[in-house]
């Protein structure tokens, strides 16, 4: 296993696992098994391969700076909002975003929005 990520997002929970096979190992079983075992557990499975050239990116990411954007306003409209420009000027990608404010309501117009980009 070289990498694994949850998230939970409206009750639906999201894993994905990067794997690599040994070359002696079979794709075909491995796939056949994982996807016997999600039917039994009511669960769905996808599979997709990773080319050669997208490890290496995904590798090189690891050792790159990382940042977190926190952006607070009265509605945050959009996605993610307002950064938009500027993530997109800096040429950065965003992995993950989480809202930090508690529920917000139409019907409150003083509520203060806040969300964090990874």
């Amino acid at each position: 296993m070289l990498d694994i990520g949850q998230a939970v997002v409206h009750e639906a929970l999201s894993l994905g696992i990067l794997i690599e096979l040994p070359a002696d190992e079979s794709l075909a079983a491995l796939k056949r098994e994982l996807t016997e075992r999600a039917h039994e557990l009511q669960l769905t499975v996808r599979f997709s391969m990773v080319r050669p050239d997208s490890l290496e990116h995904w590798l090189r990411g690891l050792h790159q700076q990382h940042f977190i954007i926190t952006i607070l306003g009265a509605r945050l409209r959009g996605a993610p909002g307002p950064g938009n420009d500027i993530i997109a000027a800096h040429e950065m990608n965003v992995d993950r975003i989480d809202r930090l404010s508690q529920g917000l309501s139409a019907n409150d117009p003083a509520a203060n929005a806040c969300v964090e980009l990874r």
